[in-house]
């Protein structure tokens, strides 16, 4: 993919005389690989010379599916900004992480919802993980008020307009949606994250982020974590 200022017919000679005699072959035949569906909540804890760090994951959807959208607002919701609920609640109020995120991982195939935390110094991950849960669990059974909903949809407009803004990162996101979908989908992406409601977040949270389908990951310092910054 070409991106930027440049003259097409001197791009397409360049192209034509250094791909055209390379002999075309047989496409490799399609790899489909698909994790059966989780029968039941997984556990792992590692010991590890890191900062702590708690990792909870959901099986969901692949990129081209109708859900996909969903996910990538309920992700705002819970973890984009200061304002979003997990940093306001863990972090704000009570001061018991560095950092959290959430993020709903762009695949070919059946990919994964994923929400973290890092303690800090002294917070168990027990502590943690319960108000991950809990927030979680309020994702199901109550609804997004209109303001918030609408703010993370803002943010998420804002992002895809300055992606626009620059040639490499429209030509990286049309590359990247032409290999995992269709090209031609990053170009409805905002579109379809807009009209996301507060019902689709709840039935898609009843769906997806049940205990059934969750592993939880718990990394542990094996000695003295390092410092971690503001604690």
């Amino acid at each position: 993919m070409w991106v930027g200022d440049f003259e097409s017919e001197a791009a397409l000679e360049m192209i034509r005389r250094y791909f055209e005699p390379i002999p075309r072959q047989e496409p490799p035949p399609p790899v489909v690989t698909v994790e059966p569906p989780q029968k039941g909540e997984r556990r792992a804890a590692l010991e590890f010379d890191a900062n702590p760090t708690l990792l909870m994951g959901w099986h969901t959807v692949k990129i081209s599916d109708s859900d996909f959208p969903v996910l990538e607002v309920m992700q705002g919701v819970l973890a984009d900004g200061r304002t979003s609920r997990l940093y306001q609640r863990l972090r704000e109020k009570a001061q018991l992480v560095s950092d959290v995120w959430a993020y709903q991982t762009q695949n070919e195939f059946p990919g994964m919802f994923l929400v973290s935390a890092d303690p800090i110094q002294g917070v168990s991950a027990e502590s943690v993980e319960k108000i991950l849960s809990e927030e979680i669990q309020r994702l199901a059974v109550e609804k997004v008020d209109d303001w918030e909903l609408q703010r993370v949809k803002n943010q998420l407009k804002s992002s895809f307009v300055t992606d626009l803004e620059s040639n490499y990162v429209l030509a990286r996101q049309l590359a990247e949606f032409e290999c995992l979908a269709k090209w031609d989908l990053y170009l409805d992406s905002d579109k379809l994250r807009q009209a996301v409601t507060a019902e689709d977040i709840q039935r898609v949270a009843q769906k997806y982020l049940t205990d059934s389908n969750r592993t939880v990951v718990n990394l542990k310092p094996t000695s003295s974590p390092a410092k971690t910054p503001g604690t």
